[in-house]
């Protein structure tokens, strides 16, 4: 394992809210791991070298609080299997892969991409980012804008879901309470006045209940529980996207 590189008196442009806060910064590639309490801690994964594909995994013992956040940047992987964050972010081309902890927000910004098949999330997806949940909970109020797309074929939805923008969010089940394709939308729609209601039951085998909201030429589209083969494409399809948005470069820039 590398050793960690740690910067000190950058407390006003990364955590204001703390005046001892210790950032860690993970670049140059390899494998790190983060399985610690935090106290006043912050990791950043690939902040200063967008290119260096470094790879962290997150697992039990990690917890963040408030004003503790970890982020990928560039083409970074991430791995989240256990543990607790109060937030977490992904910018650039990041990759994440959950498969269980909990976060209180799990942000993807810019071309990144998330696969979550457990655990308890509140996913929110800005700009043009894949997302796949094919188990775990979505839980509190989940958002997909920009150009984004979320396609959930398992697991459950607590509480509520957003579309936004461009974004799609497919929804694969059975006995939904409306036919498959679009779900109808309100004229007009505020963020205080929900669209509608989903009931049935994700993946044909875990029955959700939850109110939704569809703004601007945003969609939310129930449809069948796809073939093996189709999800097969349907998960090359997005393997082959990720290795084109990775060839494009990185500014490693907040937005």
């Amino acid at each position: 394992m590398r050793t960690r590189i740690v910067l000190l008196g950058m407390v006003f442009v990364f955590c204001p809210a703390s005046a001892y806060a210790i950032n860690y910064f993970y670049d140059g590639g390899g494998n790190y791991i983060v399985d610690w309490d935090s106290n006043d801690e912050s990791v950043f994964v690939d902040y200063l070298r967008p290119d260096d594909r470094t790879h962290l995994d997150i697992v039990s013992g990690a917890k963040f609080e408030y004003g503790e956040y970890v982020s990928g940047w560039g083409n970074s992987t991430i791995d989240i299997s256990g543990g607790s964050l109060w937030e977490f972010t992904a910018y650039d081309n990041c990759q994440v892969t959950v498969t269980g902890g909990d976060t209180s927000s799990l942000y993807l910004e810019d071309n990144s991409s998330l696969n979550m098949s457990g655990g308890w999330h509140r996913v929110v997806a800005h700009q043009n980012n894949t997302v796949s949940v094919t188990g775990g909970y979505l839980y509190q109020s989940n958002y997909a804008g920009g150009a984004s797309t979320m396609d959930i074929t398992g697991g459950y939805i607590i509480d509520d879901i957003a579309a936004d923008g461009e974004a799609v969010i497919t929804i694969y089940g059975t006995d939904f309470n409306y036919d498959y394709g679009e779900v109808p939308v309100g004229n007009p729609i505020k963020w205080s006045q929900f669209s509608g209601n989903i009931t049935g039951y994700i993946g044909g085998t875990n029955y959700v209940s939850f109110n939704y909201y569809v703004f601007d030429n945003a969609s939310i589209v129930l449809a069948p529980i796809p073939e093996p083969t189709t999800l097969f494409l349907l998960g090359l399809g997005a393997v082959i996207l990720r290795k084109r948005r990775i060839l494009r470069p990185c500014s490693g820039q907040v937005s």
